[in-house]
């Protein structure tokens, strides 16, 4: 029995013996097989009559620990609930208190402020005073209140200084190389700006994510501004050195940024080449690709218009009375008229409501897709096709909205398209993680997407019923994606994308080998890699023997055989160094299954070479340095969508350099508040939207 058609039972019901202990509450039971599928990911335990459930704590343990640690915590009756409520809303007289400074004051204020997007105002608002002067009690006569919102700013813009320089500090202390991401955005009040984000695995193998500036751009977008403005950022924190590599979008104002700043780099001596140090972001890739299927599927229509139009929809009527493939052509439009026309009206989303009720399905919301994010049309088809039965009766039920009706035919072409379009849903899903190497799965993603598009030409050649004009559209769709992703392909042949997929142990050479890469290429790859590990970071011959001559010049050798002993070690420390690359190329590669590590903090290829790096100390620096680099963008697109919230609309009056600090601070405030649990169970989260019905974070739901 596959996985998909496993029968999944409520472990309250049917499982044998009942079973109360409460691991059981992180598995289902799966009846056919008699094993227990862990809800967060699909391993599978068999559990022996009578047995224990060591198996089961063990996965959680290793494979889940920050969920592990809430199953451990104890567990609290509804009495003990009520106390723990009063204990924290009533002061503890035993516990320690923090001395309460004018500094410490000043520290939560900014911090309330600036991470809660709060207006410098707030401090002029009197209730807001006296709710101060209550928490501050017998303190408010000797904490300083700041009066005004110049003075809020004031503080604001010292503690910026303070923040900017402690950060400058850290990232010159690391050790490794580091990786840019740049790319530019304009505020609601028009304002033009360059986001910079800092990557880089620090000692104890962490990937750290660090934004460190948003530039205000003098005039357009233009690659000859974005490369002034970058090495601005660069001269501020002194990073000319270590800098590796640069991700950014395939605009064609990239090409020009990278042509320009190839050329600063030159005036300074760094070796800056663009087929070895540019990154294309992945997920904008993807996206184009996914535009140009869906574009070739449908003639587009923006969610604005739609949501503008009126009820009569005239134009659209005579547009759509045509036959055949003219028709066809309008199949996401009726999809989106009829999902704006319920969404638009309350009486309607009511009668969807009671016919979502009535067919026993969830209530949800339908999704209205946004023109320039594929994923959100993605989402749309997607929870139509979830909510076919109520939509269609939803449809149906209103006069003005019939015409929107679809057929079988057109659902089932909804239902190619959503199929077509899911596997670039879960890579870019995938590839969006932050707390993990991505550039070394690029190459491995481009394969399974072209995997699955000429999976889905051979699946649309082979049906055993196929109309010419459906068939022309689906593959017409198919080779759409598959030119742009052909367009781009080519890139992921740089150093960089080479060198992070053979440092990550679960790829290596092996990859390039498993997936039918030719012979001459493997070695051309070889010999990049071997070159760059004897230029950079294959010691010198003086470096091999320090250590040797040191000890020969403080302990004068007694005898000639300690004298010969002495130079066999040091040829064999000299052979070992020199074969720390090929001794890692020679070992196989690692099971990815194998990469949650207990008691390192890190899983996956982080994680390995935290374990290794005694073994290979010198090629473990050229895997901090590569295994870095990110393959999107998406890190600098989360830090501007903080933007809006800060630009309120009664807040569009805000100089460019307030904006500046004010989203620089909030982002280096919650970094710092972020625990390593909640990062833990980040992670966690990102590997069930994967698998399960959670919508990602830029998905319009309301």
């Amino acid at each position: 029995m596959s996985e998909s058609s496993d029968l999944v039972i409520e472990l309250d019901s049917r499982i044998p013996g009942k079973k109360r202990a409460k691991i059981y509450e992180y598995y289902n039971y799966i009846e056919a097989t008699s094993e227990y599928k862990c809800v967060h990911c699909k391993s599978k335990y068999k559990v022996p009559k009578g047995g224990g459930t060591g198996s089961l704590h063990n996965h959680l343990k290793l494979k889940h620990p920050a969920i592990y640690a809430q199953l451990k915590e104890p567990t609290t009756t509804a009495s003990e609930n009520s106390n723990s409520i009063l204990k924290f809303v009533q002061p503890n007289p035993t516990a320690k208190m923090e001395t309460l400074t004018q500094e410490t004051f000043q520290l939560k204020l900014i911090s309330h402020v600036i991470c809660s997007n709060q207006p410098f105002t707030l401090v002029e608002e009197v209730e807001f005073r006296k709710l101060l002067n209550y928490c501050l009690g017998s303190n408010s006569t000797t904490i300083k209140i700041p009066k005004s919102a110049n003075t809020m700013k004031k503080w604001i813009e010292d503690f910026y200084v303070e923040q900017l320089s402690e950060l400058q500090e850290e990232i010159l202390q690391n050790t490794s190389r580091i990786s840019f991401v740049i790319d530019c955005w304009t505020s609601s009040n028009q304002q033009p700006f360059q986001g910079v984000v800092a990557n880089y695995i620090d000692s104890n193998w962490n990937l750290r994510t660090q934004v460190i500036d948003l530039t205000i751009m003098e005039g357009e977008h233009t690659g000859v501004n974005i490369a002034g403005s970058f090495a601005h950022v660069l001269d501020l924190f002194s990073l000319w050195d270590k800098l590796l590599s640069v991700t950014t979008d395939n605009a064609s104002n990239m090409d020009t940024f990278f042509r320009e700043f190839q050329k600063l780099c030159s005036t300074k001596n760094l070796p800056f080449l663009e087929k070895d140090c540019r990154v294309r972001c992945l997920a904008h890739i993807m996206n184009l690709a996914c535009q140009d299927i869906i574009t070739s599927a449908d003639t587009e229509t923006s969610a604005e218009e739609i949501e503008s139009d009126d009820e009569n929809d005239e134009d659209f009527n005579q547009n759509f009375s045509g036959t055949g493939a003219q028709a066809e052509e309008f199949l996401l439009e009726k999809l989106r008229k009829g999902v704006a026309g319920i969404r638009k009206s309350p009486q309607r989303r009511e009668i969807f409501k009671m016919k979502c009720a009535l067919a026993k399905l969830p209530i949800k919301t339908l999704i209205l897709d946004v023109k320039t994010r594929w994923n959100s049309t993605f989402w749309m088809m997607h929870r139509c096709q979830e909510l076919r039965i109520p939509y269609d009766a939803t449809i149906k039920s209103v006069p003005k909205l019939k015409k929107y009706s679809l057929s079988d035919h057109e659902w089932a072409r909804i239902s190619d398209l959503v199929q077509l379009l899911n596997p670039f849903r879960e890579a870019t899903e995938m590839i969006s993680n932050a707390h993990s190497p991505t550039l070394s799965s690029t190459s491995a993603v481009y394969q399974v997407l072209f995997d699955q598009l000429n999976q889905a030409v051979r699946n649309t050649t082979t049906r055993a019923v196929q109309q010419v004009d459906e068939e022309n559209w689906y593959i017409k769709a198919i080779r759409a994606g598959q030119d742009k992703l052909h367009k781009y392909y080519p890139s992921a042949d740089g150093l960089a994308y080479i060198i992070s997929t053979v440092m990550d142990p679960r790829y290596k050479l092996t990859w390039y080998k498993a997936t039918g890469w030719q012979k001459e290429w493997i070695d051309a790859c070889r010999k990049q890699v071997t070159n760059l590990w004897k230029e950079s970071y294959q010691p010198s011959n003086d470096d091999v023997t320090q250590i040797g001559n040191h000890s020969a010049s403080t302990k004068p050798s007694s005898s000639s055989f300690q004298d010969i002993f002495q130079q066999q070690m040091k040829s064999f420390a000299k052979s070992n160094t020199e074969d720390e690359l090929k001794r890692y190329l020679a070992e196989g590669v690692v099971n990815s299954e194998l990469l949650v590590l207990e008691n390192t903090g890190i899983d996956g290829a982080l994680g390995w070479w935290k374990i290794h790096q005694q073994e290979y100390p010198n090629l473990a620096k050229m895997a901090r340095d590569y295994l870095a680099i990110s393959a999107t963008g998406v890190q600098v697109e989360r830090f501007f969508s903080g933007g809006p919230q800060l630009l309120t609309s009664s807040r569009q009056r805000l100089t460019p350099d307030v904006i500046r600090k004010c989203m620089c601070l909030r982002k280096w405030l919650l970094n710092k508040k972020l625990p390593s649990l909640i990062r833990s169970n980040i992670n966690d989260g990102l590997k069930v939207k994967i698998l399960g019905e959670i919508l990602p974070e830029d998905v319009p739901c309301d």
